[in-house]
């Protein structure tokens, strides 16, 4: 049935997200101490065992391949995943619609799962009860999307958003599914 369906498409997305936000920045970490070790041995080769040398020339290498960039990287790593994880949310639930290419005044996901939950009667609570910090995640990533401003987020902030919205829309499925086997 259509909500089987959706229970495995959400849960699949959901880890997928998951390993995302747990592994990229440890790549990008690794990728970074692997490139200051490169440029050691670069500045190393090249100076001739002379300190001074060494110096200049690691910092020369290191401005060139901006290593003091690992944090900004990290970062706009987190920044984007805001804008996925909502992404993810506001894409499965259209899905849903009766008329998918409807639009929406005000608030796109709240709107979008009220549509869902009335078009085909499941009966679920407001959005709130499911994905409790909704409001907030929402302002952050419309900060992202829309002021360009300097948002930071963490991990677990992400990870805390994520299982939100897994839960939100195992709701959705789960109660989908019920409607089918009625």
């Amino acid at each position: 049935s259509g909500g089987t369906l959706l229970r495995a498409s959400v849960d699949e997305h959901a880890v997928v997200l998951m390993v995302f936000i747990g592994t990229v920045p440890e790549l990008i970490h690794t990728a970074f101490i692997k490139c200051a070790q490169e440029l050691e041995i670069e500045a190393n080769k090249c100076s001739d065992e002379d300190y001074e040398v060494y110096i200049s020339m690691y910092q020369s290498l290191s401005e060139r391949y901006r290593l003091e960039d690992e944090s900004v990287m990290i970062e706009e790593f987190y920044r984007s995943m805001v804008l996925l994880i909502c992404g993810f949310a506001e894409c499965t639930l259209k899905g849903e619609l009766l008329n998918p290419g409807q639009r929406f005044k005000g608030n796109y996901l709240n709107s979008v799962y009220n549509q869902v939950n009335a078009e085909q009667k499941l009966g679920l609570k407001g959005m709130g009860f499911y994905w409790k910090n909704h409001v907030s995640f929402k302002k952050t990533r419309n900060q992202i999307a829309h002021s360009k401003c300097e948002v930071l987020i963490s991990k677990e902030e992400l990870l805390e958003a994520l299982d939100g919205v897994h839960t939100l829309l195992r709701a959705v499925a789960d109660a989908i599914a019920a409607k089918h086997m009625d």
